[in-house]
């Protein structure tokens, strides 16, 4: 049975710790794409700051971001589209390699949010020792399991005739 796991990550144990050391007030949003090729899972940033320029700057000296493009800018938004570093896609892999699908990722004040869904809670249980293996710190939010959610419903079907079975 599926569950979706919300857990909090300081950005040191997932990406741009240095953006947002640099850049203190920027909150960041990660468009979710769905795609089978490990560059294409979460290229796209939607940042809020009231330094623009100084989150672009910071995107491009920050060693978690690879490459970074500035696709558009108004007022104090920005959207960018970023290639992870080597590190920062090896965690990604390992969410996909798990079968897990990221719902939600947003970061403000250095800590990431994540919603992540996987297809069992053993699944989950090896993604949360891969991290630990890799000495990341995070903090489970909340569980949910699939059947949380799930509402009984029943199904009256007449009989031939019109009629219900206990006529």
């Amino acid at each position: 049975m599926s569950v979706v796991a919300e857990f909090t990550i300081p950005a040191d144990g997932f990406a741009l710790e240095r953006t947002f050391e640099t850049v203190p007030d920027a909150t960041v949003e990660i468009e979710r794409l769905a795609t089978h090729s490990r560059e294409w899972v979460m290229p796209f940033l939607w940042v809020t700051s009231d330094d623009l320029e100084a989150v672009e700057r910071a995107l491009e000296t920050d060693p978690d971001v690879e490459e970074v493009r500035t696709l558009n800018v108004a007022d104090d938004v920005g959207y960018f589209n970023v290639r992870w570093s080597e590190e920062v896609q090896r965690l990604i892999d390992e969410v996909v390699d798990q079968h897990g699908i990221v719902q939600e990722a947003e970061a403000k004040d250095g800590r990431w949010y994540l919603k992540l869904k996987f297809v069992s809670e053993s699944v989950l249980e090896e993604f949360q020792a891969y991290f630990r293996r890799q000495n990341r710190t995070f903090e489970l939010q909340r569980l949910r399991r699939a059947t949380d959610n799930l509402v009984r419903n029943t199904l009256t079907v007449p009989t031939p005739s019109g009629l219900s079975d206990a006529e």
